[in-house]
């Protein structure tokens, strides 16, 4: 197995600066569209609340990674392309659309490094734009469409940071210390703790679901410590998008923080209602093991389940993202 070293510092440092950097030319080339192409695109498939799910829903079940739907989600947001209301749409959706492959895989018994899957992963999405960037520059003369071979440039370079911050971290995160740190601790917040920080530092809360999911096949983690650490990963997704944002336009900041503050209150009704239900029914309630099967229903209960009570109040949540930041900046919003 690679080890970790001062090599993956650096590696993870470029990974970071990509982001930025990637996050940063979609966003300038974004701006840069007049022909309006692109925001009439979005205005159809985000034109009320539930398009916004549906549309954050399919198109993170179809890219494998709600981190990567949330950063894309921050950059629109920064260059106005998406209104603030529907950024929030698109982030619920993607909560839900990050169960759907792997309930597809175990349903029909596709295997995930088939083409298929292998097609549909980020990084094979990040090459195909940027061949397609590179083809628009090459064929397009008048350089009319310069702004799209810089949107697309951008978005690769976003998704293959991603993936590069996943592979740096992904052999640190196999060690018998991570996965022994899956049942360690009864506490559930610091199952919750645990899940935030594996999913943080993979960049993908599937990958750490994974790693819990292999770790129960053994039998070896309780209902009672993996609901805490599933509801963790769900709040470590959210962190590379919070912390990507830093320095962008103010409602690119409340798109990220909504989606940290979204999945934070989801966690904290769900982890109030499991401690409930443990004190009425005595401490021994979810001590049997589970397996892989039910780590992904209480993945996909959570996620539906939080989308489900906040869609009627994606309004009030956006009358609570526009009270962030500071009065100059609200009044010059």
């Amino acid at each position: 197995m690679q080890s970790f070293d001062i090599f993956s510092i650096l590696r993870l440092i470029a990974a970071i600066c990509f982001l930025i950097y990637g996050m940063k030319l979609m966003k300038s080339s974004l701006e840069k569209n007049s022909g309006g192409l692109l925001e009439k695109t979005l205005e159809k498939c985000t034109k009320n609340d539930l398009r916004a799910v549906l549309f954050g829903t399919g198109v993170t079940a179809l890219l494998q990674s709600s981190t990567a739907i949330s950063v894309t989600v921050v950059s629109l947001a920064d260059s106005g392309m998406l209104s603030l209301r529907r950024a929030i749409g698109v982030i619920l959706g993607a909560n839900v659309g990050t169960c759907v492959t792997a309930w597809l895989t175990s349903l029909t018994g596709l295997r995930e490094d088939g083409l298929f899957f292998s097609l549909l992963k980020a990084d094979s999405i990040a090459a195909i734009a940027i061949i397609g960037a590179s083809l628009i520059t090459i064929f397009n003369k008048n350089r009319s469409l310069s702004w799209a071979s810089g949107a697309l440039t951008g978005f690769s370079l976003m998704l293959f940071s991603l993936k590069a911050l996943s592979d740096t971290l992904y052999p640190l995160c196999q060690t018998e210390a991570f996965k022994n740190a899956f049942t360690l601790f009864e506490n559930p917040l610091m199952g919750i703790l645990v899940g935030t920080v594996v999913t943080a530092l993979l960049q993908s809360s599937s990958a750490s679901v994974g790693i819990l999911q292999a770790t129960c096949a053994a039998g070896r983690v309780s209902v009672a410590c993996a609901l805490p650490i599933v509801l963790g990963q769900n709040i470590g997704t959210t962190v590379t998008a919070l912390a990507a944002s830093a320095g962008s336009s103010l409602n690119a900041r409340r798109s990220s923080f909504m989606h940290f503050f979204i999945n934070l209150l989801g966690a904290t009704v769900f982890l109030a209602v499991f401690f409930a239900i443990r004190v009425i029914n005595g401490f021994d309630t979810f001590s049997e093991s589970i397996d892989p099967a039910g780590v992904a229903w209480l993945h996909t209960l959570f996620n539906v389940v939080s989308t489900v009570a906040l869609y009627p109040f994606i309004g009030a949540l956006e009358g609570l993202a526009l009270g962030i930041g500071s009065k100059k900046e609200r009044l010059a919003a």
